[in-house]
């Protein structure tokens, strides 16, 4: 549980928005503002861990249910309009039938998925990724996707295959790439979730094409 208040204690130092903040972020964020974007992710990181505890000691380690709701925050927050309500009760139900989803579904794994990603530049992103929906076709997928390494450096921009590769290439922590991208080491932790979820999604259409 030692990581886990270490966690709280970086996203408790993120204030909470007013009805107003949130109003404005929003606005921006339609607008193509991407640091409203991140700041409506930050400051809604608490609502996931409360989500998540309710879950908790059911069969799924709280910090992979913490960071299933994080993948699905981003998601929620990228469809949010403000015709929608309130942004919490609209994070909050998203963010709930994710983790639900989990239990639903009993495939949950942290497997690692060997990748081999090069940026346009032909530079390696990445050498052991892990998946969070690991399934045996997911791996056929993934060698077979490896062939088609730039394909998939294409679904992602310049700054998430940047962390990408800080990441797992380079073997920097998520405070180390912050301080070179200027933002929080959280920051990079959510926006990293992201690409790997792209990067997930890609590999499902490929096996959907193939027919696997």
């Amino acid at each position: 549980m030692e990581d886990i208040e270490l966690y709280m204690q970086d996203i408790n130092r993120t204030p909470l928005l007013t009805a107003q903040e949130e109003h404005d972020l929003a606005v921006r964020m339609k607008g193509g503002d991407l640091s409203a974007r991140d700041k409506l992710i930050e400051a809604n990181l608490r609502l996931v861990v409360k989500v998540a505890f309710t879950y908790r000691n059911k069969g799924v380690e709280l910090p992979d249910l913490i960071a299933e709701g994080n993948i699905a925050l981003c998601k929620a927050v990228d469809k949010y309009d403000l015709c929608r309500g309130k942004l919490s009760t609209f994070l909050t139900h998203v963010v709930r039938n994710r983790i639900l989803g989990i239990f639903k579904a009993h495939r949950y794994d942290l497997r690692p998925v060997s990748m081999n990603i090069r940026d346009e530049t032909g530079r390696e992103l990445g050498d052991s990724i892990k998946d969070d929906n690991d399934t045996d076709t997911d791996r056929m997928i993934e060698r077979e996707a490896a062939t088609k390494a730039k394909d998939l450096a294409r679904h992602l921009n310049n700054r998430e295959r940047k962390i990408v590769r800080m990441r797992f290439k380079e073997r920097l922590t998520f405070r180390e790439i912050g301080e070179d991208m200027h933002m929080s080491g959280e920051n990079v932790r959510l926006l990293l979730n992201d690409a790997l979820e792209k990067l997930r999604e890609r590999m499902e259409d490929t096996r959907n094409e193939s027919g696997i």
